[in-house]
């Protein structure tokens, strides 16, 4: 399993082609968000200018990388 950082989130939304590439390369492994990354994310979504769609694209990544919260 691979515990994906905010800024591996962030990358990949902004299309960086090394963590695109990365990603895809790891398909077939599970991954997942940190809460303490889904609330990261969830913090700008609602400081920035479009807060209704930065939401919805956190939502979709916490869709695709489910929140881990063992410690």
């Amino acid at each position: 399993m691979y515990l994906i950082d905010t800024d591996i989130v962030i990358y990949s939304l902004k299309n960086d082609q090394q963590v695109k590439t990365r990603l895809l390369e790891t398909s077939g492994v599970q991954k997942s968000i940190s809460v303490i990354s889904y609330s990261e994310l969830m913090y700008g979504a609602c400081k920035s200018q479009h807060p209704g769609k930065n939401l919805a694209t956190v939502y979709r990544v916490a869709d695709i990388f489910p929140r881990w919260t063992r410690l």
